[in-house]
């Protein structure tokens, strides 16, 4: 799983989060990472921030849909905003879902459940 996140200590609690969920997790701090990180491919999910410096999250992800010609790679917004205009935002730039920080082990346990198909 890939996260996007400019902070330091959000990353620190994402992390050990998912860790304690069982998911390996790669942390990259800003959108031009992220954009350059999935072209490589093998991602399952994107946990993506939306406020960072350079280029945000809703930015990133409109690069990422058009590259890769909307993918059915889930990307989720991982926010503090909370208006149902930045999830409005968060949706038509081409992500999937939002969840809302802080974010708890149970949000995340069912956004997966959602997300992610089960191994075969």
């Amino acid at each position: 799983m890939l996260v996007v996140e400019d902070d330091w200590g959000n990353q620190r609690v994402i992390d050990l989060l998912l860790r304690r969920l069982g998911i390996d997790v790669q942390i990259v701090d800003n959108g031009a990472e992220a954009v350059a990180r999935i072209a490589e491919g093998g991602w399952d999910l994107v946990l993506m921030d939306q406020h960072m410096p350079g280029m945000d999250g809703t930015e990133a992800t409109r690069l990422i849909r058009e590259r890769h010609e909307g993918a059915a790679l889930p990307i989720v917004a991982l926010t503090a905003s909370v208006r149902s205009e930045d999830r409005e935002r968060c949706l038509a730039a081409g992500m999937n879902d939002f969840l809302t920080k802080p974010v708890r082990q149970d949000d995340l346990r069912a956004c997966f459940a959602k997300w992610l198909r089960p191994a075969p």
